[in-house]
């Protein structure tokens, strides 16, 4: 993963079609982000209650105007299509189907995935003509799928939706090409460790002066809270920008990832430090929330 590239079998994931002509209305009023966007892109979002709280962490990919996947995590796929069935209006035009089981997901991740795929696709994976958080339809072998670009492992990367029955011969196309590139086969286990690799934490936070920022800094060794801070923050890999929040905002904790790699150790050692960190956090962002 670190140098190569990794394969996924993430067929798992839940997999939710909404469609019909109310679709985006829909899913528009349940999900916290943006959905009225373009065919073709994919919109990372979480679905809240009325208190704020998260019901459901996912990402929506619109492929058409009236057509909509999310994409969920497989323990909570029954869980979410009741979600969105209860909060679907009776006389909305719009059909939520489970069709987890018809599509199997390979997710190509690692910094030679596109030395790996370009020869196997008809569709050109560079950064111009298959941008982040978008996807296409591709022609692999003998199958027709969808890639979407979208990680989970803080690297370069594609997921593959295929139809369950051609799954096996994409993957054994896949893997044919393991000796030029160094592709390696990887489990679930290493989905989760490679979101540990370092991130910036910022908290957010509200009390009678207004809203600050209060930067955790990971040096290599330990997370260290930084000084207040009211200013722009512009994350080093990405390049984006966030705004400053506005006197009275929730409080809130964002993390983005940045270039550096971590041995195995000093993953270890972020994500203990982490845990304790974000205890201090939330002891903080209670104490500012009071005085908000």
């Amino acid at each position: 993963m670190r140098n190569g590239a990794g394969l996924f079998d993430l067929s798992p994931f839940g997999k939710i079609r909404v469609e019909g002509r109310d679709a985006e209305a829909v899913l528009q009023r349940i999900c916290a982000n943006d959905i009225a966007v373009a065919p073709g892109r994919i919109v990372y979002t979480q679905w809240l209650n009325r208190n704020g709280g998260v019901e459901a962490d996912l990402t929506v990919a619109r492929l058409s105007d009236e057509v909509f996947l999310v994409v969920t995590s497989s323990a909570s796929v029954l869980r979410d299509l009741h979600w969105l069935k209860r909060h679907t209006p009776d006389l909305a035009h719009c059909v939520a189907t489970d069709v987890t089981a018809g599509e199997a997901c390979l997710a190509v991740m690692g910094p030679r995935s596109r030395a790996l795929l370009a020869p196997l696709v008809n569709t050109p994976l560079d950064n111009d003509a298959f941008r982040f958080g978008t996807w296409r339809e591709i022609e692999i072998g003998y199958a027709v799928a969808r890639a979407h670009r979208i990680s989970y492992v803080c690297e370069l990367g594609w997921e593959l939706y295929i139809p369950a029955d051609m799954a096996p011969h994409v993957f054994d196309t896949l893997v044919a090409r393991d000796a030029e590139v160094g592709l390696r086969l990887c489990g679930t286990h290493v989905l989760d460790s490679c979101r540990i690799t370092p991130a910036v934490v910022e908290l957010i936070a509200g009390d009678n002066a207004g809203v600050r920022l209060r930067p955790l800094v990971w040096d290599g060794t330990s997370l260290k809270l930084g000084g207040w801070k009211r200013r722009e923050v512009r994350w080093r890999e990405r390049g984006r920008a966030f705004a400053v929040p506005e006197p009275g905002d929730w409080v809130s904790i964002h993390w983005d990832f940045v270039c550096d790699r971590l041995t195995p150790a000093a993953a270890l050692a972020l994500d203990r430090a982490t845990r304790q960190a974000m205890r201090a956090v939330n002891a903080s962002a209670t104490a500012a929330a009071a005085l908000a």
